[in-house]
């Protein structure tokens, strides 16, 4: 063998290797929230709220008034996505297992309609199986014109089992991009062709 063949075949293997490597890392970068999403839902770690389905004239979860938390809310914002967001209320007391509903305030700051997913997290961790969701705008994806500002609500309460030595418990938001900007002109062109 030649070394301009041994040459050519280690090319050939390192752009095999190379190749392997990017797809593997792009499977990882795509299966990554749900195993993040599955690890937090087997352990309770990582501040992630429990959603949960409740009548609000049910006993299910009668309120108990010997004991208030403090909830605070705040938002953090993305370099990825041109959207502010911000809590109406900075904060608020709650019973454990009063229902409470609060609204944060998002506007898309750029000039194309957006698609974003909302992010929670709750801290300390130890408190974020307690906090349970009924309602939030987190669980879909939300969509906002150029320059459209929208309210969106949360409801939720606090579990009964929240440990004594926890006194405050903290939202917070952020927004990820979910797609690139849809142009008017695609949305314009995507309805002619669905007219004809």
């Amino acid at each position: 063998m030649t070394s301009s063949q041994a040459m050519k075949r280690s090319k050939t293997r390192w752009i095999v290797i190379l190749s392997g490597t990017v797809v593997l890392m792009f499977g990882f970068g795509y299966a990554l929230v749900p195993l993040y999403d599955l690890f937090c839902e087997i352990t309770g770690v990582g501040g992630k709220p429990t959603v949960a389905v409740l009548q609000l004239d049910s006993d299910e979860n009668p309120i108990d008034y010997s004991k208030e938390v403090t909830v605070e809310f705040t938002a953090t914002g993305n370099n990825n996505i041109p959207w502010t967001i911000k809590p109406l209320v900075k904060k608020t007391k709650v019973h454990l297992g009063e229902v409470h509903m609060m609204n944060y305030l998002v506007t898309n700051t750029s000039s194309q309609q957006m698609v974003g997913q909302a992010i929670p997290s709750i801290s300390p961790m130890q408190g974020a199986r307690h906090m349970v969701k009924l309602e939030c705008f987190c669980f879909n994806a939300q969509t906002l014109e150029p320059g459209e500002a929208r309210e969106m609500p949360v409801r939720f309460y606090v579990n009964k089992d929240l440990p004594d030595e926890i006194n405050t418990l903290t939202l917070s938001y952020s927004f990820f991009p979910m797609n690139e900007s849809v142009s008017t002109s695609d949305n314009q062109s995507e309805e002619q062709q669905s007219s004809s």
